[in-house]
């Protein structure tokens, strides 16, 4: 009997402390960093309308939990801009869904009517978001880390005449 209390106390005790060092406000706990890039040209894989000639790039960096994300359009395209996403898994013509959806944060781009400048420029913390159809973060924070870490994500550029994609670039790791 005295061996069972002594083993269930050290078990209460582990518990207590694996409990107290655990951040409640964190979803999923991220410990990597890297800085990804896309050169982003015409999307020729969903025949535009037009004749897209702008080009930009995409820069990504993780810096353990915090993700921040800048895409530049060296313009002009061919309407304003609607929206950015990254995608994957994909090769570099592959279509692939919707991994992380950038559009909600880009509504002073999108009003504007930008078709050329910095469309996006923000930042989140990927151990307060939870995977969300339809949200911002569409998939576990490491399955995009690892689609980004692997070369399998593509940053996709969509304006009013090119709703399904004007620009398109292949994220790889520097």
């Amino acid at each position: 009997m005295q061996h069972a209390r002594l083993l269930a106390a050290v078990v209460l005790a582990t518990l207590g402390s694996t409990i107290a060092a655990c951040d409640d406000d964190d979803i999923t706990d991220i410990d990597e960093e890297g800085t990804y890039t896309a050169s982003l040209a015409p999307d020729l894989s969903v025949n535009p309308l037009g004749t897209p000639s702008a080009t930009g790039s995409a820069t990504i960096e993780l810096d353990e939990e915090d993700f921040r994300v800048v895409i530049t359009v060296n313009g002009p395209l061919t309407s304003g801009v609607t929206g950015a996403r990254i995608h994957g898994p994909a090769t570099l013509t592959g279509a692939a869904p919707v991994v992380f959806d950038l559009t909600p944060r880009m509504s002073s781009a999108i009003n504007a009517g930008a078709t050329t400048g910095t469309i996006v420029n923000v930042e989140y913390d990927l151990e307060d978001m939870a995977p969300v159809s339809g949200g911002e973060l569409r998939v576990d924070a490491h399955t995009l880390i690892d689609m980004l870490n692997n070369g399998t994500a593509f940053v996709s550029v969509s304006t009013s005449d090119n709703p399904l994609g004007e620009l398109r670039g292949q994220v790889i790791r520097r």
